[in-house]
């Protein structure tokens, strides 16, 4: 995968995640059900991600009249995962994809015969440290992800719904990057 190119891609994704929550909240409203638009945006993102990144570029670089196809695409899928009557969000509260990202970073923590703590830790570190993201989302997450403190200590005057996007959307970019290079 071109680094260049994967660039670009995280800082489409950086620049319209609120455009794409703000879509997925009016779907929510109207459906009436009791979902998180960020983790239907969050699931939506986690897919693609693990899928197909040359055919994700392709999107993005393709122009409609109104902007990409792949923003398109991404507000297609939203709109489908929750008003679709076979969505797993019209039957299971449980587990989304920002919760199997958090995990899945944790699991890189936990001690196995053969885990290494520091390696797994500076994978994080270094996919971290080359985001492409504004300032103040590396500090959301250094805070509460490198920090480990808590969103209501946040100095700040950003909502704790915005400190929670911000960290769910660079958790689910640094998680998709970890998986790709474990799995090259």
């Amino acid at each position: 995968m071109n680094f260049h190119m994967t660039t670009f891609l995280n800082k489409y994704i950086t620049t319209h995640y609120p455009q794409w929550v703000e879509y997925a909240a009016y779907h929510v409203r109207h459906s009436r059900l009791p979902i998180v638009p960020a983790e239907v945006v969050n699931d939506v993102l986690c897919t693609l991600l693990e899928r197909d990144m040359a055919k994700l570029e392709r999107l993005m670089n393709a122009r409609n009249k109104d902007g990409t196809e792949l923003d398109f695409f991404v507000m297609r899928i939203i709109k489908i995962s929750i008003h679709s009557p076979r969505s797993p969000f019209r039957y299971q509260r449980g587990q989304h994809c920002t919760d199997r990202l958090e995990d899945s970073i944790r699991t890189l923590m936990v001690p196995t015969p053969d885990f290494d703590q520091d390696d797994a830790y500076m994978q994080v570190r270094q996919v971290f440290d080359t985001l492409q993201v504004s300032e103040l989302s590396k500090r959301i997450f250094a805070w509460r992800f490198f920090e480990g403190k808590s969103f209501a200590e946040w100095p700040g005057a950003e909502s704790q719904k915005f400190l929670y996007d911000t960290f769910n959307r660079i958790l689910l970019i640094i998680s998709a990057k970890i998986r790709r290079k474990n799995a090259s």
